[in-house]
């Protein structure tokens, strides 16, 4: 958005575009703003400027945008990858948006070929079921289930489809198309072998969005095996978004009466992966037993004229943190 004028008016605040950003001009400011924000640590929102004139045309039907996201349950669990833009499509709830959630309960049988070199091992009915149950009970740890934000649907639905639908479909696609992916390419390259069912994959996956008429398709971005993920525990909890006075000491910002229902994604207590400390779960029930049973009878405020020291090193940690302890129970 950075091509963005604003100017005054007399009526309201209007946003003139450079016309190569391909967002329609004298859109309100606000619907550029929310678009911006909408789409903030996206890799990519594609095409340009479309989600501002999505927002507006949404606008002038009084209706919100239709979010869809797709998950094939080909695992037992949804994994930290998903919870990235599974919080995306929370913005987008609470920003007013109808999230629709699709289980790819059908896609599952022919499994997504993005950044596979190998076709994927089939998997019984039996284990898609139990995987789509779990993939939803995760889900929604994460996105608000109330109907008026979110509508899970399996695509199950629209893909059991006779095959004068299906024949109907494949013709509005070249073989040409499907290859001009990055992971068909290369394995075209490399001669490696690709499965007829892979290449209908991304014509089922994209058949979803038409079904349930998406005005907006929110999708992963592969990370490559081996790649290190780096986040910062000292902006993660200073982040306003997430914690009310996020540079406030205030040890009872985790009690039930501050908590609010999403702030359970603002805390990472150890590294993931190789790196994942070995004594997690003991430092875990150690850490709960001793939290409750000092926070059941004890305030703790800092110490007058005392503040807290961030020191620079691997980990952040407070450096002479004098604390005042006063009983609850007076």
């Amino acid at each position: 958005m950075s091509n963005a004028r604003f100017e005054d008016t007399a009526e309201e605040t209007v946003a003139r575009v450079d016309p190569r950003a391909d967002i329609s001009t004298d859109l309100p400011a606000e619907t550029i703003r929310e678009a911006a924000k909408l789409a903030a640590n996206a890799v990519d929102s594609l095409p340009s400027g479309a989600l501002a004139n999505k927002l507006a045309s949404a606008a002038l039907q009084s209706r919100p945008l239709r979010v869809k996201l797709g998950i094939d349950p080909t695992a037992p669990d949804i994994h930290l990858g998903h919870a990235v833009v599974l919080r995306k499509l929370r913005e987008f709830q609470e920003e007013g948006h109808l999230v629709v959630l699709i289980i790819g309960d059908y896609t599952a049988r022919v499994g997504d070929p993005s950044g596979r070199s190998t076709l994927r091992p089939m998997l019984t009915e039996a284990e898609i079921e139990a995987n789509a149950a779990t993939f939803q009970s995760q889900a929604l740890k994460i996105l608000d289930a109330s109907p008026e934000c979110l509508e899970v649907r399996r695509n199950g639905e629209w893909l059991d489809m006779p095959m004068v639908d299906l024949l109907a479909l494949l013709r509005t696609t070249t073989v040409a198309q499907i290859l001009e992916r990055d992971d068909f390419a290369k394995r075209w390259s490399a001669s490696e072998p690709i499965s007829m069912l892979e290449l209908l994959y991304p014509l089922l996956q994209g058949y979803d969005s038409v079904a349930i008429d998406a005005d907006v398709e929110l999708g992963g971005h592969l990370v490559p095996k081996g790649t290190r993920m780096l986040f910062s525990p000292y902006a993660l909890n200073r982040d306003a978004r997430l914690h009310r006075d996020p540079d406030r000491f205030d040890p009872d910002r985790w009690a039930t009466d501050y908590t609010r229902s999403d702030l359970r994604a603002s805390f990472f207590p150890f590294g993931q992966g190789i790196r994942n400390c070995i004594g997690e779960g003991f430092a875990w029930t150690e850490s709960t037993l001793l939290l409750s049973a000092i926070a059941a009878r004890w305030h703790l405020r800092l110490a007058d004229g005392a503040r807290v020291h961030p020191v620079v090193s691997s980990t952040l940690v407070p450096s002479e943190l004098p604390i005042v302890v006063t009983s609850r129970w007076l």
